[in-house]
C-alpha cells in the first residue's frame, strides 16, 4: 500500500470503529435498561397498592428510543453514502420524525402527557406519510418511464 491507499483507509477504520463503539453502547444501554426494570417490577411487587407509585415508562419505548437515536448516529456518520441516494431528504426527515416520536413517547410519562401524546401522533403520520412520498419518488417514476 501506498501513502495515498493508507490516507484513504483511515477515515474508513475511524468511521467502522465509530459504528463499533455505538452499537456496543447501545447494547450496554438496553442491557441496563432491561435489568433496572427488573430491578423495578421486582420492588414495585412488594410494594403496597396504597399510594401513587412512580411515573410509568414502558421499557420498550425507552428501547425504541434508544435504537431509532443509535441509527440516526449511524444516518450522521455515513452520510456520505446516504447522499447518494435519491430524494434523500425526504426519507430523512421521514426518519427525525420518527426519532421525534420516540421522543414524545418517552417524554409523555413525564410532563405534558396529552399534548406529547398527540405530537407524538402527529410525528408519526408525518413520518408515514414522507416515507410514502419518497417511495412514490424513487419507485413511481421508474414505472412511468419504463412503459
Amino acid at each position: 500500500m501506498n501513502a495515498r491507499e493508507k490516507q484513504l483507509d483511515k477515515p474508513v477504520l475511524r468511521q467502522h470503529l465509530t459504528r463499533w463503539v455505538v452499537w456496543f453502547c447501545l447494547l450496554v444501554s438496553v442491557v441496563f435498561v432491561m435489568s433496572v426494570y427488573v430491578q423495578a417490577d421486582a420492588s414495585a411487587s412488594q410494594a403496597s397498592a396504597a399510594g401513587p407509585g412512580p411515573l410509568k415508562i414502558e421499557k420498550d419505548e425507552v428501547i425504541m428510543l434508544m435504537v431509532s437515536l443509535v441509527v440516526l448516529i449511524e444516518i450522521v456518520v455515513s452520510f456520505n453514502y446516504i447522499r447518494l441516494i435519491p430524494h434523500k431528504d425526504v426519507l430523512v426527515c421521514s426518519f427525525v420524525l420518527f426519532v421525534l416520536a420516540s421522543v414524545f413517547t418517552v417524554a409523555e410519562g413525564f410532563v405534558f402527557g396529552r399534548v406529547l401524546n398527540y405530537a407524538e401522533h402527529l410525528s408519526l403520520a408525518g413520518s408515514a406519510i414522507l416515507l410514502a412520498v419518497w417511495c412514490a419518488l424513487m419507485f413511481g417514476s421508474r414505472r412511468r418511464e419504463g412503459r
